[in-house]
């Protein structure tokens, strides 16, 4: 789709250029609806490709086409598509549904599908269920067209709207659908690898970290886009984990996709946010300050737009660790940074969301002061993880729950707190290394022994056998762990001598027996 979208803008420039109403040339008037036609093509283009100037050529065709040619149905739904690409929903808003009504009169299928995606895309917590409805119909209409990019576009935007009304599982079959009509369209090559980043990151929600991981060896590559969203995702995957180096090594790949280039307002984001994220986990507290400065400066520079939750997450985190430092100069930097939070919090399509909700209470989780408040407002927050979903994070935060508790005297709530934890370890495929990472360091603090290792295994080769229990090969094995298949090899055989097996079929029977699998 990339390389068409590539085609058509080099065509339509060729176009503009033959008739000499490139750049600020205006056409001559016999000319005029062929190049305002030219410019809607470009404009489409440029868009699908995530350029610059799709704006200004759509602006350039309405001007030429006027109010009462047809083909200005199909400009102004794409310049509302653009527009919401940007993050400028209350501006695209009123356009694409004066499109849907004119389009719907004109008979003009292509622009009534688009305009119905575009208003599926606005999501607030009073109205999801009409955007849904929206979306699945904008979906049905235009697969019956054969308009396969706002087919595409609306299947993405359908996953992130179940997303954000936290149906984890919905999004996931929605994934999962998206992914199949591609291979019917025969475009599993050039745009399974961006598919299977929404995929992924539905997996990851739902606690499937290593299915979600073995997608991006299924379908390698893609355009930029898609490699740099796969790559964030692993980044955040192996930093849950605990996966340190692995995600520094991924974070640099993440920083060398973009080369010389001036990264786009999101990507500095995305890279900002995976940094404040690694930062944090380092307790690098002097770099972690200009990080969040750059996070702030470029949020003044954009539309709110989902990013924007993120931002609020990761600083709130920020300025609880500055806070705690002894460094006067980290305390006071932690305040420069709360006053910007609103700005954060400034955008009604994303942050009245249920997903916006769920970050907001994140956010003044990391924000409480008092490690009473801290407690309650952490455990809060797992009670609303556990209703919809995210194991991984649940698990995660009630180990800072039962931190807290621990830092407030109050070793019965930790202890309970760490048992809820302990319990929810099981739900999340790569449970044992969360474990290590979250619970285990609680154990130690709370002065009580994490158990005596089955057989005398070592916490990894209890993580290698699980997952050759459930079937996994040593490739599947070593993705899931961060580990090669080479190290998996030497795991297994010191797991097996141990165990007293000589083959795979009887250590799985012997995990059974201990009660791993």
């Amino acid at each position: 789709m990339a390389g068409r979208a590539r085609r058509a803008r080099d065509h339509a420039t060729a176009g503009l250029a033959e008739i000499g109403a490139d750049g600020d040339t205006a056409p001559e008037p016999e000319d005029s609806l062929t190049a305002a036609f030219l410019r809607l093509v470009r404009g489409r283009a440029l868009r699908n490709l995530g350029q610059g100037g799709d704006l200004e050529d759509l602006a350039v065709a309405a001007a030429l086409f006027g109010e009462e040619h047809t083909g200005r149905i199909a400009v102004d739904a794409a310049h509302a598509a653009a527009l919401n690409v940007r993050g400028r929903e209350e501006e695209a808003e009123p356009i694409a549904r004066a499109v849907l009504e004119r389009s719907r009169r004109a008979g003009d299928l292509h622009s009534e599908a688009d305009a119905l995606v575009t208003l599926g895309s606005f999501w607030s917590g009073e109205d999801m269920d009409e955007r849904e409805g929206l979306l699945r119909s904008g979906i049905a209409l235009a697969a019956r067209i054969a308009h396969v990019q706002t087919e595409l576009r609306g299947w993405n935007n359908l996953q992130v709207c179940l997303h954000f009304r936290l149906d984890l599982q919905g999004a996931v079959q929605v994934s999962r659908r998206a992914m199949a009509r591609l291979t019917e369209l025969g475009l599993a090559r050039t745009r399974g690898p961006e598919a299977a980043g929404n995929l992924a990151a539905s997996l990851a929600n739902i606690g499937h970290t290593g299915e979600a991981l073995r997608l991006f060896d299924r379908f390698p590559g893609g355009d930029l886009p898609a490699r740099r969203q796969k790559t964030h995702i692993a980044v955040e995957i192996a930093l849950w984990h605990g996966y340190i180096d692995t995600a520094r090594s991924l974070l640099g790949d993440l920083v060398e996709l973009q080369g010389t280039a001036e990264p786009s307002t999101d990507y500095r984001s995305m890279l900002d946010h995976a940094r404040l994220f690694l930062l944090a986990e380092e307790e690098d507290l002097d770099a972690t300050v200009p990080v969040a400065r750059s996070v702030i400066d470029t949020e003044r520079t954009k539309a709110a737009t989902q990013s924007s939750l993120n931002g609020l997450v990761r600083l709130s985190e920020t300025i609880h660790r500055l806070r705690r430092s002894e460094e006067p100069r980290h305390r006071v930097a932690a305040e420069e940074i709360r006053s910007e939070l609103d700005l954060f919090r400034r955008g009604r399509f994303w942050f009245h969301t249920p997903w916006g909700h769920l970050r907001e209470q994140e956010s003044r989780a990391w924000l409480a002061s008092d490690p009473e408040e801290s407690r309650s407002r952490w455990e809060e927050y797992a009670h609303a993880l556990g209703k919809v979903g995210f194991p991984v994070q649940r698990l995660a935060v009630l180990g800072r729950a039962a931190s807290a508790a621990l830092e407030a005297g109050d070793e019965s709530a930790a202890r309970r707190l760490l048992a809820l934890g302990e319990e929810a370890v099981g739900s999340c495929d790569n449970g044992a290394a969360l474990y290590r990472h979250h619970l285990a360091p609680l154990r130690a603090a709370l002065g009580e022994p994490e158990g005596a290792a089955p057989a005398g295994l070592t916490r990894r080769e209890q993580e290698v056998l699980v997952r050759l229990a459930s079937g996994a090969t040593n490739r599947e094995i070593g993705e899931a762990l961060f580990i090669s298949p080479k190290t998996v090899s030497v795991h297994m055989s010191n797991l097996m001598g141990k165990l007293g097996v000589a083959n795979r079929n009887a250590a799985a029977a012997r995990a059974r027996d201990l009660g791993l699998a």
